[in-house]
């Protein structure tokens, strides 16, 4: 009962620092597109023109699509780590 406990807790760890890894993957993506993505440098009369609203919404669903992206990939990785961890505790 204590060995089985132990490698709980092993796994929970490692499950932890791929989640960690992940999170801090997600981060520098993020950050890397925000270096990409042209700089907010519209005034406020610019704000009312017609043409920064659909520029600005599609910039922002460009973002969503991007971040949903990565969010689906993380937790097929996720995933497959799980189902590899439960592979292998089952078939010692």
């Amino acid at each position: 009962m204590e060995k089985k406990g132990k490698m709980l807790e092993k796994e929970g760890q490692m499950m932890q620092k791929l989640m960690q890894a992940q999170v801090k993957k997600m981060t520098r993506l993020a950050r890397e597109e925000s270096d990409v993505l042209p700089r907010d440098t519209t005034h406020s009369s610019d704000i009312r023109d017609a043409n920064s609203l659909p520029c600005g919404l599609k910039q922002l669903f460009v973002a969503m699509e991007k971040l949903a992206t990565h969010s689906r990939q993380a937790y097929e990785e996720l995933h497959n780590y799980i189902e590899e961890s439960k592979a292998a505790q089952d078939n010692p």
